[in-house]
């Protein structure tokens, strides 16, 4: 039994756009920042094989040499861009409250206190002081601030 399949002697320059846009969709949806490299890969062998006859295998060899080249230019792309600081304590909360200064809600006994920092409360760790005392936050680990006593 012989099925017959539409030839596939050329793929078609839509073919490859409507790739690109699902990956671009992918992209939206997927969290990092990969397959808008393979979309764009897939945009630009649509423009090519719209300009020149392309034969299947050349536009598939194509294709993934176009993906590397893309990921490695993209890559390359994104490490000349600035990172802020904020951006490296995104989901550290505690590492943005170093430096600020707090004062003691609940005295710090053998080594352990509550702090009030912003609207909420924070433990802490620290020389044993009383409440009210004024301190400065040294470090955070966790959910736990490191404070010493303010100058």
């Amino acid at each position: 039994m012989d099925i017959d399949w539409p030839s596939l002697s050329r793929i078609a320059p839509w073919h490859w756009w409507v790739l690109g846009a699902l990956l671009l969709i992918l992209e939206v949806v997927a969290p990092g920042i990969f397959f808008v490299w393979l979309a764009l890969a897939a945009l630009v062998l649509g423009l090519l094989t719209l300009l020149l006859p392309l034969g299947v295998g050349v536009q598939l060899v194509l294709y993934a040499a176009l993906c590397v080249a893309s990921i490695f230019l993209g890559r390359r792309l994104l490490a000349r861009l600035p990172h802020s600081a904020e951006a490296d304590t995104l989901n550290q909360g505690g590492q943005r409250l170093i430096g600020r200064s707090v004062v003691l809600t609940e005295a710090i006994v053998n080594g352990q206190g509550r702090a009030r920092v912003g609207d909420g409360t924070w433990s802490v760790r620290g020389p044993d002081v009383p409440a009210g005392t004024p301190m400065v936050i040294v470090s955070a680990e966790g959910t736990t601030l490191g404070v010493a006593l303010a100058d």
